[in-house]
């Protein structure tokens, strides 16, 4: 639980330091879908602000279509009035969010193994039999077992 609590927390701040290059005013009043040419600007600074490359026209078009519609999702999200939050452009915006999920959010176990009669068995941590003399917790960073976090990218762990 305090895994995915940091998790969450991490996924909102990024929200939050996202830098805001659509040039989406303030006014609530503002729900108009840019042009194409807003568009293409907006995704060629946003190209050069993360040092994007594509290799070729056809991949290039692809993610501009896509970064054109989270642009429009943007601007909708972020022009409907008494929002708590603003939405922006990020490193991840030309990425389907099924390519995001695939990439970033790890490993998901198929249900069937998660179902499988080793793994989720309640009783993995029962106390041992006559092991009485057991401490009642254990600091294993203490004991040199804990290895620092490290970032582990696209692995999926």
């Amino acid at each position: 639980l305090p895994l995915l609590l940091l998790l969450l927390i991490s996924s909102l701040s990024s929200l939050s330091d996202c830098r805001e290059i659509s040039g989406i005013s303030s006014d609530a009043d503002r729900r108009i879908l840019r042009s194409d040419d807003e568009a293409k600007s907006a995704f060629e600074s946003w190209i050069a602000e993360h040092k994007k490359t594509y290799g070729s026209a056809a991949e290039k078009q692809k993610r501009f279509e896509i970064f054109k519609n989270k642009l429009n999702y943007i601007d909708e999200r972020n022009a409907i009035p008494g929002r708590l939050y603003k939405l922006g452009l990020n490193r991840f915006s030309d990425l389907t969010s099924e390519e995001y999920r695939k990439t970033f959010l790890g490993y998901k176990p198929s249900l069937r193994r998660r179902n499988s009669t080793t793994v989720g068995r309640r009783d993995v941590y029962a106390p041992a039999v006559g092991k009485k003399n057991l401490p009642t917790s254990v600091d294993w960073r203490t004991k040199g077992v804990v290895n620092p976090i490290k970032d582990q990218g696209q692995c999926g762990t």
